[in-house]
């Protein structure tokens, strides 16, 4: 990925690195509140940050909570967890303690159209779920990937190409300023830690 942008995000709080071909959907089309929306126009994927209330889940299964949940609010059927796992070093710059990083891979098979008479489509998700115990909050990261022509050769590149930009924001995601989006409640501690 050789041409790529530096993306605030929630004002600040948070700075990702991007390609440059990830545009902000909120110029175009309402966004809600707690999320920041980047699509990939020229093979579909869609990127979504969003703020959510942490789960009353242990940090083990979290991730796979909020992709049950990803799949129930998408009104997808069969939503499959490939792999997830906790990792540290594949999310460098944020080097909290205080914060747990999980990944997660999987698909689901949903209607993009929203229009339950058009066909559904698989979707791979690519997900960086940090959670955030002393906000009470949980920040998820979803990589949207169509997967409309599977098992060719493009659809191979096109899913190489944006596991390269999942790795891309995973590695570049940094912390700046959460008193941005939480104000200063705890804000000491989340220092002391990063």
């Amino acid at each position: 990925i050789t041409e790529r942008k530096t993306v605030q995000l929630y004002g600040g709080a948070l700075e990702v690195t991007l390609p440059k071909d990830f545009n902000d959907l909120s110029e175009i089309l309402p966004v809600e509140d707690n999320q920041e929306v980047y699509t990939d126009f020229k093979f579909d994927a869609k990127l979504i940050i969003e703020v959510l209330e942490c789960l009353d889940q242990n940090d083990e299964t979290a991730v796979v909570t909020n992709f049950n949940e990803l799949a129930e609010a998408n009104h997808a059927i069969e939503p499959v967890v490939i792999e997830h796992r906790q990792v540290t070093d594949a999310v460098p710059m944020i080097g909290s303690q205080s914060i747990i990083k999980s990944i997660l891979k999987g698909s689901q098979k949903i209607i993009p159209s929203k229009r339950p008479t058009d066909p559904r489509e698989f979707v791979t998700l690519l997900i960086l779920h940090l959670r955030l115990k002393q906000y009470d909050a949980d920040i998820l990261v979803t990589l949207n990937i169509p997967q409309k022509e599977t098992h060719t050769e493009s659809y191979e590149n096109i899913l190489a190409y944006e596991h390269a930009v999942f790795e891309l924001i995973c590695s570049s995601i940094e912390v700046k300023d959460l008193s941005l989006l939480f104000g200063d409640a705890d804000l000491n501690s989340a220092n002391e830690d990063m």
